[in-house]
């Protein structure tokens, strides 16, 4: 299993990449027309979110899928749990450090 670092470091890269991909096509919709129907996609992109959230809601009444949201939300907090163990040690690190060295300023 990955560690929390590197898991969210896959979020935030993925999440990155998809942002810089959509500027690109924003800021290549050159003429109107284009920048029109760019326009049109994106809100076709953002309806089909809706249905899929309406099925998702949907879904989530049949017992196999409660089940496995049960098991993804315990691998999320797994996740935001190591994340923050991860954190307050490092901080708990730095402030033991600085008390050391109190001319030095934390990292």
């Amino acid at each position: 299993m990955a560690d929390a670092k590197q898991s969210w470091d896959e979020v935030a890269s993925r999440g990155a990449d998809l942002g810089s991909k959509l500027r690109e096509h924003l800021d290549g919709a050159g003429t109107d027309a284009e920048a029109a129907d760019l326009k049109d996609a994106l809100g076709k992109l953002g309806a089909a979110v809706d249905r899929g959230l309406a099925a998702a809601e949907h879904a989530a009444r049949d017992e196999a899928v409660r089940q496995d949201l049960a098991r993804f939300a315990r691998s999320l907090s797994d996740a935001l749990v190591a994340s923050f163990a991860e954190a307050g040690h490092e901080l708990a690190e730095a402030l033991k450090a600085h008390r050391h060295d109190p001319e030095s300023p934390p990292t």
